[in-house]
């Protein structure tokens, strides 16, 4: 859900928050070991000193507070096809269901296509 960079003079950390934080490890943690490869690859480029790059991922315990996945699991159910009155009561309830205070769903544009 998000991304923070923080630059620092000898070294990079990025944090990065996900409902589901298996996706981005990987299996014993391949995918992040490559994806922390890659970066330093592409930041160390053209450096004469490396830069070190640290990654920490944080799930999200209650995905439901967060307004982006809310926003792209309606998203989600609508490309499936979804009635958009049933997507938004689902997301409303499981809102709800976290102990939010309250909620406001709004959809608009050509649903059908």
């Amino acid at each position: 859900s998000k991304i923070k960079v923080y630059r620092k003079t000898s070294s990079i950390q990025i944090d990065i928050s996900t409902a589901r934080p298996g996706l981005v490890i990987g299996k014993k943690g391949e995918d992040i070991e490559k994806l922390r490869g890659e970066l330093n690859i592409l930041i160390n480029k053209n450096r004469p000193a490396p830069i070190a790059v640290s990654i920490n991922v944080e799930q999200i315990d209650k995905m439901w507070l967060d307004a982006r996945l809310v926003g792209k699991e309606i998203a989600r159910q609508l490309e499936e096809r979804v009635s958009f009155r049933r997507a938004m009561k689902m997301a409303m309830r499981n809102v709800m269901r976290d102990n939010a205070l309250g909620v406001k769903v709004q959809v608009s544009g050509r649903l059908g296509g």
